[in-house]
């Protein structure tokens, strides 16, 4: 992290952020055993990875990544083509922009497809 500095508070920061995804990321692998569970963990994980990020902009693919890796372990696939569908990019865009995890949720709904 480091971006907020203020009398060596950053260490605090960045063990707090880096504890807290640690515990939505236990939280996901324990309980998201359902396809809802698994959208709502998602969707949170997301808006969190977005507000925790350094740098606001051009961060976007990496996400995306993530989301699609943590998918893959509760067996669901998952891709945000943000280039073709306009439905698709104002759900993430204004979901992570907007802080608004029931707009991830439908982006989730729309885009998770169970892998075989």
């Amino acid at each position: 992290m480091g971006f907020l500095k203020k009398s060596g508070a950053e260490a605090v920061v960045d063990e707090t952020a880096e504890s807290y995804m640690n515990s939505l990321l236990q939280d996901y692998y324990k309980n998201a055993s359902t396809r809802d569970e698994t959208i709502k963990h998602l969707a949170l994980i997301l808006d969190n990875e977005n507000y925790l990020h350094p740098f606001r902009e051009e961060n976007g693919r990496t996400q995306r990544e993530v989301i699609r890796i943590l998918g893959l372990v509760k067996g669901y696939d998952s891709e945000i083509n943000i280039e073709i569908d306009d439905e698709i990019y104002y759900l993430c865009m204004d979901g992570t922009v907007h802080t608004d995890t029931k707009m991830l949720e439908q982006l989730f709904d729309k885009i998770l497809v169970k892998v075989n």
